[in-house]
C-alpha cells in the first residue's frame, strides 16, 4: 500500500509513529502511496517509478487509503532507479504488504518486498519474505551484510503488515520492525 524511504535510520519511536498513522517527514527521501495507481514519488525529490510486468492498482481493503498495488508474485514489480538510496550511509525502508499462503508454493519460496540493484546487478538492498514467514535482508551483497529473521508476528495471514528496515552505516547496525515492533537487530 505504501513505500517510504528515508535517508537516515529512524528510531523505534518514529517507526511506531508511522505504524500508528502519523507519518514522520524529516529525512523522507521517497514516498509512494500508489493511491493514483502509479508509482509517483510524493516526496520533494521526484523519484518516480514505473509499474512493470502486470503490477496494477487494486481497490478496497487497504490500510492507508483506498488503492494499493497488486502483484502476481512472479514478475510484477515497480521499477525505480537507485536514486532514493544512492550515497546513503544510513537509511530506512518501510513497506506495507499483505501476504497469504496462496502467495507461496512451498515454505522455501520467497517473495521480494523491496530490492535495489546497482549497475553491476549486485543487490544494494533486498528485503524478502519466505513461505515459512522468515524475513530476509541483504544489504550490499558484496559485503554479505544482513540475515534471515523469524519475526514473532505471523505476516502470512492475509492481513496488512508494516515491514521496516533501518540501517545505521556508522555503526553497521540493522533493525527490523514488524507492525511498529522491533523484531530483530544486528546490534
Amino acid at each position: 500500500d505504501e513505500v517510504a524511504i528515508y535517508n537516515d535510520a529512524l528510531t523505534g519511536a518514529e517507526v511506531l509513529s508511522n505504524f500508528s498513522g502519523s507519518r514522520v517527514t524529516d529525512d523522507l527521501n521517497a514516498y509512494y502511496t500508489f493511491e493514483d495507481g502509479t508509482a509517483q514519488d510524493y516526496s520533494v525529490n521526484d523519484y518516480h517509478g514505473i509499474l512493470e510486468d502486470g503490477a496494477s492498482p487494486v481497490t478496497g481493503d487497504t490500510p492507508n487509503g483506498t488503492t494499493a498495488l497488486g502483484f502476481d508474485g512472479i514478475d510484477d514489480h515497480v521499477l525505480l532507479d537507485t536514486g532514493p538510496l544512492d550515497g546513503q550511509d544510513s537509511f530506512t525502508v518501510e513497506a506495507w504488504m499483505k501476504l497469504s499462503s496462496a502467495n507461496f508454493d512451498s515454505t522455501s519460496d520467497l517473495v521480494s518486498v523491496i530490492s535495489a540493484m546497482n549497475s553491476s546487478n549486485i543487490y544494494e538492498l533486498q528485503i524478502y519474505v519466505r513461505g515459512d514467514g522468515n524475513i530476509g535482508v541483504i544489504i550490499n551483497e558484496e559485503l554479505t551484510q544482513g540475515g534471515e529473521y523469524s519475526p514473532s508476528i505471523n505476516i502470512i495471514d492475509g492481513q496488512w503488515h508494516q515491514i521496516v528496515l533501518t540501517w545505521n552505516g556508522d555503526s553497521n547496525e540493522e533493525y527490523l520492525y514488524v507492525d511498529g515492533q522491533l523484531t530483530n537487530s544486528s546490534a
